[in-house]
């Protein structure tokens, strides 16, 4: 598999002065296509958890289930509750991708 966003010239170079191919993906591609990694993995989530609450919505069971639940039985402190954890959950996981990619470059 190989990423758009890593150059071939650094696996290139480092090829020739002897270098087993473990060694040349740590040193040369790994930190190329790291951003990428930690930003798809973290988008990944944000997507799955979203997606949760609309699985459980629709009988799915998770969140959207408790969410539904209680948006049939009018429990406005519990559904409250719930969309405001929904919305903790993915600004916190766009805090944490912003922080880990900071890092990462």
């Amino acid at each position: 598999m190989r990423s758009k966003k890593c150059k071939n010239r650094p696996a290139k170079v480092s090829r020739p002065r002897a270098r087993r191919a473990c060694k040349n993906f740590f040193s040369s591609v790994l930190p190329q296509a790291l951003p990428n990694l930690v930003s798809q993995t973290l988008y990944m989530l944000d997507v799955n958890l979203r997606s949760s609450t609309v699985l459980g919505i629709v009988g799915g069971g998770g969140i959207g289930f408790l969410l539904l639940g209680s948006i049939r039985v009018l429990d406005e402190a519990t559904v409250g509750a719930i969309i405001i954890t929904i919305f903790v959950l993915v600004y916190a996981i766009e805090l944490l991708g912003s922080f880990v990619r900071w890092l990462v470059e």
